[in-house]
């Protein structure tokens, strides 16, 4: 009975009932656009941090965790990267050395997270280069070269060629 009293309620206003069906049916399109584009940013913003800061994997020395030092690093990279190498799947590994410092250009002086890379493994495994926008890429043989970050270079006025002094 209430079934047959809902049915002929619907097709006694056709333009009403026609209208929420629209209605519904664009509410259900637009937050299934929603939920998609919210996923789809999210997951870019996920493999983008994950490409160009940490790495999916990261392999330390033992301990260093627990209290990270920069004393405690794996003595010889190499021999892991030559097992790195065999497993299939794996698109790329770079070493690297974190580090905290006090870097000052001229007068100027702030605090500052130091990494240390091998320039030709970092731009294999995070495209390095293209995240340089001022300058040029580090030379194969990289002594003595650095690259300041957009803030950093800001905070210490630093331009192109100026010396910089890393303690």
């Amino acid at each position: 009975m209430m079934l047959k009293i809902a049915f002929r309620n619907i097709f006694r206003q056709k333009r009403r009932s026609l209208l929420t069906i629209l209605t519904m049916l664009g509410g259900f399109v637009l937050s299934a656009f929603s939920f998609g584009w919210s996923d789809g940013t999210y997951s870019y913003i996920i493999d983008m941090f994950t490409r160009n800061q940490l790495g999916h994997i990261q392999i330390h020395k033992e301990g260093y965790l627990d209290r990270p030092a920069l004393y405690k690093t794996i003595d010889n990279y190499h021999t892991v990267g030559v097992l790195l190498d065999t497993i299939s799947g794996l698109e790329a590994w770079a070493p690297r050395i974190y580090s905290s410092g006090l870097v000052s250009v001229g007068e100027k002086s702030t605090g500052a997270r130091i990494i240390g890379i091998d320039p030709s493994r970092e731009q294999i495994a995070t495209r390095f280069e293209k995240k340089i926008t001022k300058g040029v890429p580090f030379s194969k043989e990289a002594f003595y070269q650095e690259i300041l970050c957009e803030g950093l270079a800001t905070t210490l006025k630093a331009d192109l060629g100026d010396s910089i002094v890393i303690v």
